[in-house]
């Protein structure tokens, strides 16, 4: 409705829209934070089937991670390709990855 409206949105605008569905799509499938740490991309989460379902198949490597003692949060480190660490190409490959699982698991 906004491109009809409006046009084309500007690259910030899209870049806010593409946060946000990534946002969501993690809420849905019960990751609490993500944070990228040197090479790795860190998901906080409370059940991490979700999440390894989600990168299935993906290119690099995904580790979970039990919670520690204390924490009742699991985390699942996935390792991209290098090329995949730029930050346009990242946030395509999970909103497509996470996006895909979180309609799946409604």
């Amino acid at each position: 409705d906004l491109s009809s409206a409006y046009g084309p949105p500007p690259a910030p605008v899209r870049l806010s829209l593409d946060l946000a569905d990534l946002r969501i799509s993690a809420g849905a499938l019960g990751v609490r934070a993500i944070a990228l740490y040197e090479q790795d991309v860190i998901f906080r989460c409370v059940d991490p089937a979700p999440i390894l379902a989600a990168l299935k198949g993906v290119q690099g490597s995904v580790r979970p991670l039990s919670p520690k003692a204390g924490d009742p949060l699991h985390e699942v480190y996935f390792r991209p390709p290098a090329s995949y660490l730029e930050a346009p190409t990242l946030l395509t490959v999970l909103r497509k990855r996470l996006s895909e699982a979180a309609v799946f698991s409604v």
